[in-house]
């Protein structure tokens, strides 16, 4: 018999003619236009896989609707305003000024109320904050000796 031009990798459906090919999956990149999968493999592969994103991101969804639409806003608002407030030439925390710095919020509701911190501290000031359960990081909302000792043993 002669050699299938297309085989389906889970159920074993050849293709041994362009006919044939109608059967699986269409992609211009393949060989002969099609996948290594049929139709009906495809769709449970992809009804699977559909659901585990679905389930995975709809945690991811709900966390982030636990914020309301004015904290969305005032997130956004602080996020706008800080492009305007320059940068520092250290981190508030740990002193380095040889990281790449970036710029932190405390307050959402205070939007020019800047911290320059090295992305060590910054991380963790965030991995203390999520820890203690804060939805946002509110000032001294986190210890900043635990940041600093934290950043330090980290380096």
């Amino acid at each position: 018999m002669d050699t299938p031009l297309r085989k389906c990798t889970v159920c074993g459906l050849e293709a041994y003619n362009e006919k044939d090919l109608d059967l699986f999956v269409k992609d211009k990149r393949a060989k002969y236009g099609h996948l290594n999968k049929c139709l009906a493999c495809f769709a449970e592969y992809r009804r699977k896989r559909r659901t585990s994103y679905r389930k995975y991101n709809g945690e991811r969804w709900t966390e982030r609707v636990k914020r309301t639409p004015e904290e969305r806003r005032i997130v956004r608002h602080a996020v706008a305003a800080a492009q305007a407030v320059p940068l520092g030439d250290k981190c508030e925390i740990c002193g380095r000024s040889d990281k790449q710095l970036v710029k932190h919020h405390d307050d959402y509701s205070k939007p020019l109320q800047i911290r320059t911190l090295c992305r060590r501290c910054h991380y963790f000031v965030h991995q203390v904050a999520a820890e203690t359960g804060q939805r946002f990081n509110i000032a001294g909302g986190y210890n900043e000796e635990e940041v600093l000792s934290r950043s330090l043993r980290e380096s």
